[in-house]
């Protein structure tokens, strides 16, 4: 999992907490389907920190990765790929740590082996949200976007989508092992059915 998560939250409690979420939803599927939506991903997380007692909200942001002579930026104005918003979404938890499980995006245009997940303290100079160091010499530092305009009409359309994955979430927190048999058993009914379909083919002259 280290490889996956920084995870620099000095709160031991809330550490664990973050470990085993990314976990069970990655063992669930979720987070490589939603890692490339940070508003998404990040809303997932503060509905499900909040049902567990934490104060948790989204924030508009934008993250700047430099590495030697190159950088990479998340969200920035401009920077947007087709079909993305422009801006950078993350987790902000009890006003003290920044949770970013989104950052699919940086693994597919600028680096394969990045990570995952990022948790850490919040740092709060000016516009600076929060930075990391990593040990390959890579710098991570999340700004805050005060522009952003884009947040409330998106979240309205990822709300039916959201509702679905958070009941998949807490069914599966509720009773792990019928969740993992229901989950398999439909997964046999789909492969047996995709076995008895007949294969079509044909051919052009």
């Amino acid at each position: 999992m280290t490889k996956l998560f920084y995870n620099a939250i000095n709160r031991s409690s809330l550490a664990n907490e973050m470990r085993v979420l990314l976990g069970d939803l990655r063992f669930l599927g979720i987070h490589q389907q939603y890692q490339n939506c940070c508003l998404f991903m990040s809303s997932l997380l503060c509905e499900i920190l909040r049902a567990r007692g934490y104060q948790a909200r989204i924030q508009a942001c934008y993250a700047v990765i430099d590495r030697s002579d190159q950088r990479f930026l998340l969200g920035y104005k401009g920077y947007a790929k087709p079909g993305q918003i422009e801006g950078h979404v993350v987790c902000i938890v009890e006003e003290s740590y920044l949770i970013d499980f989104a950052t699919g995006n940086v693994r597919k245009y600028f680096d394969p082996r990045f990570k995952q997940a990022f948790a850490c303290a919040i740092e709060k100079k000016e516009n600076l949200l929060a930075q990391v160091n990593l040990q390959n010499g890579t710098q991570i530092h999340w700004h805050e976007d005060l522009q952003a305009l884009y947040i409330e009409a998106a979240i309205d359309h990822q709300t039916a989508a959201l509702q679905q994955v958070l009941i998949e979430y807490f069914q599966y927190k509720k009773a792990p092992l019928r969740h993992c048999l229901r989950r398999a058993f439909h997964a046999l009914q789909l492969q047996n059915r995709s076995a008895r379909s007949p294969h079509l083919s044909s051919s052009l002259n």
